[in-house]
């Protein structure tokens, strides 16, 4: 649909204990309840799509880290 076939999600929901096992985690990881994905994106072409529409963001109440600051 996007025509983004190299992102992946790499972390959904997470319990307590595997979010405390989990390197660079919050303490209070969103993902603990279900509010938080990570997307493994190497070739940023979601990041760039996102970054030419933001509003989108927005629009569906997401929000994403910066693409310096993602592993």
């Amino acid at each position: 649909m996007l025509g983004i076939d190299t992102a992946s999600v790499s972390s959904g929901f997470r319990p307590s204990d595997v979010n405390a096992n989990t390197k660079g985690s919050a303490k209070k990881s969103l993902h603990m309840v279900g509010q938080a994905v990570d997307i493994y994106d190497p070739s940023h072409d979601l990041y760039k799509k996102i970054e030419a529409k933001p509003e989108l963001l927005t629009k569906y109440g997401l929000w994403m880290e910066h693409k310096e600051d993602a592993p």
